[in-house]
């Protein structure tokens, strides 16, 4: 992202949200969670060349295709923590993913 995007309170929920069922699922610290969550929507969003208000403008299609790589980052990270059974890993990105496509299909109505 860069320094001139704005973040929107949806936003900063979808962030929270995703690192409240990181520490709920995983039991990360707040900090942790959030800098994994950050870390990787940064890395995606820069790698995709868009912004958080393209997608929310864009077509569906565009955001599950995001939602697949920011996911993919994630697990990445989560996997190199190490010390996080693959189970928990699958049962946290489940509901990660869930999160993140309710969220923008509210976007849509």
């Amino acid at each position: 992202m860069n320094t001139s995007d704005r973040i929107s309170a949806r936003q900063i929920q979808l962030i929270q949200g995703a690192a409240k069922l990181l520490i709920d699922t995983l039991y990360l610290s707040k900090e942790d969670a959030l800098g994994i969550i950050t870390h990787s929507l940064k890395e995606e969003l820069k790698a995709s060349g868009v912004t958080f208000e393209y997608l929310e403008l864009g077509s569906i299609s565009n955001r599950q295709a995001f939602v697949r790589k920011l996911v993919y980052r994630v697990q990445k990270k989560l996997e190199e923590v190490g010390n996080i059974s693959r189970d928990k890993i699958n049962l946290a990105i489940e509901a990660f993913v869930k999160m993140f496509h309710e969220s923008w299909r509210n976007v849509d109505k």
